[in-house]
């Protein structure tokens, strides 16, 4: 009886037991999944929250990267519009289209307005460019230097000045050598193209104005200036020559101010000579004095794909 009795109360007492560890089990059960749920969604905002911080990132990385890129397009564009002189110079340079049109037709007027263009052959140099863009900046005027081939190889830093200062560049051949220049159309556009392409590497910028050696009258052939204007270059030649090549100092002021007496539009011819360096500031003064008005010139380039097809 007591033995049946006693495992009778075990067994009750089991029971009991195990219906508490159920219910524990049960409510530490519910506990945690109420808090694997709070888990999961505090979770799951914040893998939204940082899936949206690195959209928003990703998207003003792009806005930035767009207008950078519309920045860069816009400081390329001002470049091409100058030709040697800086993002502002079309303010103060002329179309090298107009004037040269002015050269080939021997047209000295100007509406009444006197302007005097100084330019200068075979540089560059580190003996003379110093020394003429020095005078230029004390008298605060503008120039335009047309340089061979192989001076601007062997003189980088001067031809980098001559553009940082906002001065206007153009080409003078690579030969020098007027046989060697037109021994073909094809050998013509060749010397400029590879003066253009070594001003390219040198500075970043191109340039379409040029100066035949010995001027592009009488000894150019038609078919040589055909191919460069088919090119888009602009030749210039000069309707006052200071023969500062044989001339003294007082030569060069005196020649200049005596064929200038009565014409409002020039092109003076210089070269980057000691006597040049000489004459050149007190040329500038009295041309001043006599009312005209020293300028650079500019032209729109051709666009990028001009390298695509030279280089």
């Amino acid at each position: 009886m007591n033995k049946k009795s006693n495992i009778n109360f075990g067994s009750k007492k089991k029971q009991k037991f195990n219906a508490k560890k159920i219910a524990i089990v049960a409510v530490a059960s519910v506990i945690i999944l109420g808090l694997g749920t709070k888990g999961i969604k505090a979770t799951t905002a914040f893998i939204s929250e940082q899936n949206e911080k690195r959209i928003e990132m990703k998207r003003k990385a792009e806005e930035e990267k767009i207008l950078a890129e519309k920045k860069r397009k816009e400081e390329e564009e001002k470049a091409k519009m100058m030709i040697g002189v800086g993002p502002n110079g079309k303010e103060y340079a002329d179309d090298a289209s107009k004037v040269a049109q002015k050269l080939n037709k021997y047209d000295y007027s100007n509406n009444g307005k006197k302007v005097v263009y100084l330019t200068f052959d075979d540089g560059t140099s580190t003996t003379n460019t110093p020394s003429v863009l020095k005078t230029l900046k004390e008298n605060d005027v503008k120039a335009t230097f047309f340089m061979i081939e192989r001076n601007m190889i062997n003189f980088k830093e001067e031809v980098k000045n001559v553009r940082d200062q906002g001065h206007s560049v153009g080409f003078h051949s690579v030969t020098h050598d007027i046989k060697q220049l037109y021994k073909t159309p094809e050998a013509t556009l060749s010397e400029f193209d590879t003066c253009n392409n070594t001003y390219y590497d040198i500075t970043g910028y191109e340039s379409k104005l040029i100066r035949l050696p010995y001027g592009s009258k009488p000894y150019m052939p038609q078919e040589s200036h055909d191919k460069l204007i088919e090119n888009g270059y602009i030749m210039w030649d000069w309707n006052l020559d200071t023969q500062d090549w044989r001339a003294t100092t007082d030569n060069i002021v005196s020649n200049v101010l005596y064929y200038a007496r009565d014409k409002q539009h020039l092109v003076l011819l210089m070269h980057e000579k000691e006597q040049t360096v000489n004459a050149l500031d007190p040329m500038i003064k009295v041309l001043k004095q006599r009312g005209y008005t020293i300028m650079p010139i500019t032209e729109k380039i051709e666009p990028r794909n001009f390298w695509e097809k030279n280089l």
